[in-house]
């Protein structure tokens, strides 16, 4: 019953809005204007995120945005601790 409070509070909605809005804006921006440079994706994301749902919302737009970058850059095995395949 605790995890059902959690899910019916406001903020945590429009963050999960506005991970949505992450998700479909670029989708239909790229759809409408092939040629959209990332950042003006992300700045009509940003906008109509604000206009959806506020500030909360634009945090949630705000975070795919940051994590994507990261989650795609490669791994590197071992992190370069060790050499000649010894500790």
């Amino acid at each position: 019953m605790a995890i059902k409070k959690y899910f019916k509070s406001k903020t945590l909605a429009k963050v999960l809005a506005g991970m949505g809005v992450a998700v479909a804006v670029p989708m239909a921006l790229n759809m409408i204007y092939p040629g959209a440079s990332p950042n003006v994706t992300k700045a009509v994301a940003g906008v109509s995120s604000y206009l959806l749902g506020g500030v909360e919302t634009v945090i949630g737009t705000a975070i795919p945005m940051f994590l994507t970058p990261m989650m795609q850059q490669p791994v590197q095995s071992g992190a370069g601790l060790t050499r000649s395949g010894t500790l």
